[in-house]
């Protein structure tokens, strides 16, 4: 809930000084296992002054904006996307894990029935275990072991698609971005796919482009041109022998190997240079237990310390 700046009544944490806010309590006692539990929806609108202001709240009669140090968001313990940042929404999590379907009235959503939803997806959750409904943690999904698959939900292949279209999105506002940049773009043929529906919009920003066959290549290329360039820009496979790898020892060699190689092209680049790196993780068709995640890291070459 702190990541993702909840304001919570404790010092350092999000709004605790902020008057604006107010404490539900003076004190709070600990959660116990019969403590009452409420679920909390709130209907906004966009007014007249062009801004979302708080048109019904259900459940709770108070003032918004209150802090509590108990609180649940039913969005962030469930997650279907493999991307922890990334929620999913709530008809659709009500449909997959309570067999519900919500948000279904043409007058605008039930405030009544969308915080009735969320209280029973927590309820399950905490029946269940952490890992529950979550594919981060190899947590157990609805009908992902059966007949029917994720991707046969209506509800979750129309989120999906819409949330493909966020990272071309954003990579598409990156190279925009760079009008006075002298860019180079390296990537190897089967992520090179990725931009073919982009490709057309950010061309004209790429001074220099290349696509290698493997990852070694591409290594070895991106040494040659980061001591050129002022923005290289790299995406390739996470190594695929990680996925061999069955102990921790054999995947921190394969990960020392890889910091090692990342350090040779820092050290390569020129002054002030900036380096991104992107590399695409294995998909949810995977099984869970031959998952790689995906990472994106970027440096940016600091001056020669003067003497």
């Amino acid at each position: 809930m702190i990541k993702y700046n909840f304001p919570l009544p404790a010092p350092d944490c999000p709004g605790y000084e902020d008057p604006k806010f107010i404490f539900t309590q003076d004190k709070y006692n600990e959660v116990e296992e019969f403590s009452p539990m409420f679920a909390v929806d709130c209907e906004m609108c966009l007014t007249d002054a062009q801004e979302l202001e708080l048109t019904r709240i259900s459940v709770v009669n108070e003032e918004r904006k209150m802090m509590h140090p108990y609180v649940i968001d039913s969005s962030l313990v469930y997650n279907l996307s493999n991307v922890r940042n990334q929620r999913s929404s709530l008809k659709l999590l009500a449909k997959l894990f309570l067999g519900e379907d919500i948000q279904n009235n043409e007058c605008g959503h039930d405030p009544i029935e969308d915080a009735s939803a969320s209280l029973k997806l927590i309820q399950l959750k905490l029946k269940n275990d952490i890992k529950f409904g979550d594919v981060i943690l190899d947590g157990d999904i609805p009908n992902s072991d059966d007949e029917v698959s994720l991707d046969e939900i209506p509800e979750y292949k129309e989120e999906t698609e819409a949330q493909d279209k966020a990272p071309r999105r954003y990579i598409t506002s990156l190279f925009q971005s760079a009008d006075s940049l002298d860019m180079a773009m390296l990537t190897t043929p089967t992520c090179m796919e990725s931009y073919d529906k982009i490709l057309s919009f950010i061309e004209e920003k790429i001074s220099y482009k290349e696509v290698l066959p493997d990852n070694k290549q591409l290594s070895v290329r991106v040494s040659q041109i980061c001591k050129q360039k002022k923005l290289t820009y790299v995406h390739m496979k996470m190594d695929t022998r990680l996925d061999k790898c069955n102990t921790p020892e054999s995947r921190q060699h394969q990960f020392t190997k890889l910091d090692k190689q990342l350090l040779r092209i820092y050290e390569s680049a020129a002054a002030k240079a900036l380096i991104i790196y992107i590399f695409t993780g294995s998909s949810l068709s995977v099984p869970s237990d031959q998952r790689c995640n995906g990472l994106f890291m970027y440096a940016i070459k600091a001056l020669p310390c003067k003497r």
